[in-house]
């Protein structure tokens, strides 16, 4: 059943990738210019965030701004990439190398964690579409650090709800080193460990506790003491994403009031994208939660609040790139997937939509336009 399962997961992978592969030369051969597609449909996957990883890789933190970004992708191209050459073109062969195989061991994690919680492989199939069809998906496969953070955060919860406790917090030090959202695995794996057994803090437990507790925080402290060394600020990673980018830490009731405003204005551009996706995500986690584990809605609950935690305000589209970062909000495929268990319109609509959408939007990111 198992190995079914995980065949079903690995065939699905592998359909969306040569989908993104036959999508990119199909752009490039509509261009009118005569281009070279064997050169340009790898360099036309290098946009935005891309470039900062591949220059991390190459030449460290070279900058206070380049320290808004977490280590742990880039480093990870710099070492598997060593053996192919120190180029940019070569960098990003292994940063997609990286995504890709890392959407391959999320759509693993999620397969499997579907199974786990509603028996079967069938469940685990839709879940799997609803995560294949959802259209910011395209970045599972960019060379971006969201296939990496939902690979591990995925891994980390269902060895948590499995009682390996051990492997949890080692596979959440490192999100916490791959993303800042890894501080939303705190409570669901402490979670996990008090309902294992019986929310009674036996002797034995403790070192246990301290370890899922410590995790995240030991994998931001060993960041805050590089940049410390680095640039004198141990929060330099914080704060390069304030000057450079914008994201000011405010409450949710500030940032649900700056999107208003900027609606209101009609400076709506992306923010209307973002804000229904933020909202559909917030209702999908609201009618489904009675079903699912708590850890699982903990762990939602605080992917949504980080999506609107720190809003860019010096641009209208305060909620820039919220839609990609709740890629890595698993549970909410889970959800629809049992909602379309007895909808196959449901099912339909959903996968037909979001496939066709996810086609536009990797057009848009490889023309370099606003979706990233």
């Amino acid at each position: 059943m198992r190995r079914l399962l995980l065949l079903h997961a690995a065939g699905l992978w592998a359909a969306t990738r040569v989908a993104f592969a036959v999508l990119t030369v199909g752009w490039l051969l509509a261009l009118p210019e005569g281009r070279h597609v064997s050169h340009d449909a790898l360099r036309s996957w290098l946009q935005w965030d891309t470039g900062w990883y591949i220059v991390i890789s190459r030449s460290g933190y070279f900058s206070t701004q380049s320290a808004g970004f977490f280590p742990l992708y880039p480093l990870l191209i710099a070492v598997l990439g060593a053996p192919f050459g120190t180029g940019d073109l070569a960098r990003l062969m292994v940063g997609l190398a990286i995504s890709n195989l890392a959407a391959l061991g999320a759509f693993l994690a999620i397969a499997l964690i579907a199974s786990q919680e509603d028996g079967g492989e069938l469940p685990a199939g839709r879940s799997l579409r609803m995560l294949a069809a959802y259209p910011f998906a395209v970045f599972l496969a960019a060379a971006y650090t969201d296939a990496l953070f939902l690979a591990l955060a995925a891994f980390a919860i269902y060895f948590a709800r499995r009682g390996g406790f051990r492997r949890a917090a080692g596979l959440a030090f490192l999100a916490a080193l791959a993303r800042p959202t890894g501080v939303v695995l705190i409570l669901p794996l402490l979670w996990e460990l008090g309902r294992r057994h019986g929310w009674r803090l036996r002797r034995h437990l403790l070192p246990t506790a301290l370890l899922l507790a410590a995790a995240v925080p030991l994998a931001y402290a060993v960041l805050a003491a590089y940049f410390l060394y680095r640039f004198g600020d141990p929060l330099q990673f914080l704060h390069s994403q304030e000057r450079y980018w914008g994201h000011t830490p405010e409450p949710p009731w500030v940032t649900v009031s700056l999107v208003l405003t900027n609606i209101v204005r009609g400076h709506s551009g992306l923010l209307l994208l973002e804000a229904g996706t933020w909202l559909a995500f917030a209702a999908v986690l609201a009618l489904g939660a009675r079903r699912l584990p708590v850890s699982f809605t903990l762990y939602t609950a605080g992917l949504l609040l980080a999506a609107i935690a720190a809003p860019i305000v010096t641009t209208p589209d305060v909620l820039y790139s919220a839609g990609r970062y709740l890629t890595a909000a698993f549970p909410v495929f889970l959800v629809l997937g049992r909602w379309t268990e007895t909808r196959p319109w449901l099912d339909l609509g959903i996968t037909a939509s979001g496939f066709m959408l996810e086609g536009l939007f990797t057009v848009s990111f490889l023309s370099g336009g606003d979706i990233h």
